[in-house]
């Protein structure tokens, strides 16, 4: 994995996924970064070489749209999927609190 913060993305399995962030009405919506607990992380704590687990969608040109990218403790074989509930449960997407 490579990190980008300047230019919000990542190359992952040598697939650049984009970090989202979008309003949609009054809502603004981001790629949600969580450790493998599930727990809010920045992107500062994800470095090159660890193993992440990305949720998001495909865009014509190629690209992973982001909508959460969990980091892992390292690779996650079959028998250890069921620790992290995330591989089965889709969370809802939440919006970022805005300041007004």
């Amino acid at each position: 994995m490579e990190i980008h913060p300047r230019r919000n993305y990542l190359i992952v399995g040598e697939k650049k996924i984009e970090l989202v962030d979008l309003q949609k009405g009054a809502q603004r919506y981001r790629t949600m970064l969580r450790d493998s607990t599930g727990k809010t992380i920045p992107l500062s704590s994800f470095k090159k070489g660890q193993w992440v687990f990305v949720r998001g969608f495909r865009l014509l040109d190629g690209r992973i749209a982001a909508r959460e990218i969990y980091q892992l403790p390292g690779m996650v074989t079959g028998k250890d999927v069921g620790k992290y509930p995330f591989f089965k449960d889709v969370p809802g997407w939440e919006p970022v609190p805005t300041t007004p």
